[in-house]
């Protein structure tokens, strides 16, 4: 099957809590396309220099210790925008790189008709991707918001919500354990009242997520499906 449930009696009732929300927070990177961040790391290798060998070195080592490699991989790209994502022309690659059809291509099977499906949602991208990239998806796939460069989601998420108390009904959509913060944090806002309802949903891949209210692979369409199918 194209997805699973934790608690597959439910299966309806979670379709009709999406189909119905009122905000959508996402992810980008592994969530709805194979890491355009790491996609252009690898890039830039091939323009190698004595500052990009720096970097691959330091991203190595603070890779050692799997325990540590979520918290790495946030500042080594927080380490790779600021040596190579500033300057104009380097910005100007990006959105080369990143053009529509490209984008298009990059996509998961069943993410547009997903986002498609929830068309009555704000929807929003929290990502540590720079802006130029996490724009170039949303213009394809309709994100109305996007948080960029958000190496501390948890923040973010409660800067945002401070400013968006009136949304009642909330998805949050992610690989990560970061997002899984974010999803504590609404079902937080839950428990005190504060909002109605929170669905999470795992993009993930060959792994599982139990803090997840669904988790499905890389692949959309069979939760797509089960949307038209109880919508």
């Amino acid at each position: 099957m194209a997805y699973h449930f934790l608690r597959p009696i439910v299966q309806e009732e979670l379709v009709v809590r999406i189909k119905t929300a009122d905000i959508c927070i996402s992810d980008l990177d592994y969530t709805d396309a194979n890491s355009p961040a790491k996609n252009l790391a690898a890039d830039f290798f091939h323009f190698w220099s004595k500052d990009y060998a720096r970097w691959a070195l330091s991203t190595a080592k603070r890779k050692i210790s799997p325990l540590e490699r979520q918290r790495a991989d946030s500042e080594s790209w927080s380490e790779f925008i600021d040596s190579f994502l500033k300057k104009e022309e380097e910005l100007e690659y990006v959105k080369q790189r990143f053009s529509e059809a490209q984008v298009k291509k990059s996509l998961y099977p069943g993410v547009e008709e997903f986002y498609q499906s929830i068309s009555g949602a704000l929807k929003v991208y929290l990502t540590r991707n720079i802006p130029e990239v996490a724009d170039a998806y949303a213009r394809e796939l309709g994100i109305n918001v996007i948080i960029a460069e958000a190496f501390d989601k948890t923040e973010a998420i409660e800067n945002y919500f401070l400013n968006n108390w009136n949304l009642k009904r909330w998805v949050v959509k992610g690989d990560s354990e970061e997002d899984a913060e974010v999803l504590d944090f609404l079902e937080y806002q839950k428990r005190r009242r504060k909002i109605d309802d929170v669905v999470g949903i795992y993009v993930c891949g060959d792994s599982y997520n139990s803090k997840f209210d669904i988790n499905i692979p890389q692949d959309y369409r069979g939760l797509v499906e089960a949307m038209k199918r109880f919508g």
